[in-house]
């Protein structure tokens, strides 16, 4: 090989080498244009991470400000319903009462012993159970109204087993929510949440003891909010209270525990149940209630203020029924003699279509906006009398023990 041919090959041979690395430079430069990042590389904007119930962390996208638990390949992970529960779950009770119930039972003689009165009335212990969530260290449980009322005996059962006897503090039916009271200290303690924060939509989890069985988790989305159960059968006697509607499974024996969101907050009270429908429970909204049970706490009683009057909802039927024009608002039945309506020159048969300036809907909820109220509150209604407007002015007061 001559010295020209051995040159021309050594430089050929360098040319290459440089065009190579030339293109590897390229290509190692573009290198991450070409390949697809991770999610959590996406430039949505600066993301934080926010710890979470149990230690759980959420990414945080500075895009929308939402937090927004994350999976793998971007699929919104389920919330840490198994640590909401772990961590809430020593505040859950189990409440065990015993009635006395009175009964009458015929005689099983002739026909001559019973007519001539062989009946007796006998009494007879029944016993009942319900849940209850610590409100605080020294004891203070929250329950409903239906599960110690007339209850002659009441035991708490905690989740490590201990067992006390408990007192009732008070309690307050038209709410369905009572207060008992144990002698303990350190005791695990629910925190209240703020219902009115909630969404429809939003997972919640519910803890309680169905049918005996001792702490059963069962979790569902809030379905709605703002529900009014007067038209609920047998749910009557708690129509003053806010509910929350969730498809969370809710049994016998769960009434009084409580219904949690994702922070290990109490925003709901478990309560009731449509005995004939699937996934409809209800839980009494807890800011709804919150106040009540503050006073049944340090009072023993909830003074509820009162605007004294007994009505009912206007329809075209019962327009037509009554003879009157109108058709929606409140039709005042009734007016408590010397009660603040009357002092404040109400009527019978006068019908509400403002209260505070809002108007008075299908949706507007009178006995809720009342209670919100102070004792000693002046409210502006807006009546029609006779189809004329008239405005009055009604100053609350505590409404009576028997009401």
């Amino acid at each position: 090989m001559s010295g020209k041919t051995g040159a021309y090959r050594i430089v050929s041979f360098i040319v290459i080498l440089a065009c190579l690395f030339a293109v590897g430079m390229v290509l190692y430069d573009g290198w991450d244009k070409w390949m697809p990042r991770k999610e959590s590389e996406e430039a949505t904007g600066p993301v934080g991470t926010t710890e979470g119930p149990g230690g759980t962390s959420t990414e945080t996208s500075g895009a929308s400000g939402a937090a927004v638990p994350q999976g793998s390949g971007g699929i919104a992970a389920l919330p840490p319903i198994a640590d909401v529960a772990e961590a809430v779950s020593p505040a859950v009770v189990r409440i065990d009462v015993v009635k006395k119930v009175s009964s009458t039972q015929g005689g099983q003689g002739s026909l001559f012993d019973d007519f001539f009165g062989r009946y007796g009335n006998f009494e007879y212990e029944q016993p009942g159970s319900g849940s209850g969530f610590i409100l605080s260290q020294d004891g203070y449980i929250v329950t409903n109204h239906h599960v110690v009322e007339g209850a002659n005996s009441i035991k708490v059962t905690l989740m490590d087993g201990r067992t006390f006897d408990a007192k009732l503090v008070g309690s307050y039916a038209a709410f369905d929510v009572a207060v008992v009271k144990v002698e303990a200290a350190g005791l695990p303690y629910a925190v209240l949440g703020n219902s009115s924060e909630l969404r429809p939509g939003e997972w919640v989890v519910a803890i309680g003891n169905p049918h005996g069985f001792e702490h059963t988790v069962t979790v569902g989305i809030v379905s709605a909010l703002d529900r009014n159960l007067a038209g609920v059968e047998g749910a009557e006697e708690i129509s003053q209270a806010e509910m929350i509607q969730t498809d969370a499974a809710i049994n016998s024996g769960n009434s009084g525990g409580p219904l949690i969101d994702m922070n290990g907050h109490v925003v709901g009270i478990n309560t009731a149940i449509i005995p004939y429908a699937q996934g409809i429970s209800f839980a009494i909204s807890i800011d709804s209630v919150k106040d009540v049970i503050t006073q049944l706490k340090s009072q023993g009683k909830y003074a509820r203020p009162w605007l004294g009057i007994w009505y009912y909802w206007l329809t075209a039927d019962a327009a037509t029924q009554l003879g009157i024009k109108e058709t929606s608002g409140i039709y005042v039945a009734e007016v408590a003699k010397g009660g603040p309506a009357e002092k404040a020159g109400m009527r019978k048969g006068d019908v509400i279509k403002a209260f505070e300036g809002k108007r008075v809907d299908s949706k507007f909820n009178l006995s809720q906006e009342v209670v919100a109220l102070k004792i000693g509150a002046k409210v502006r209604l807006g009546i029609i009398r006779d189809g004329k407007s008239v405005d009055l002015t009604v100053t609350l007061t505590e409404a009576p023990a028997d009401m």
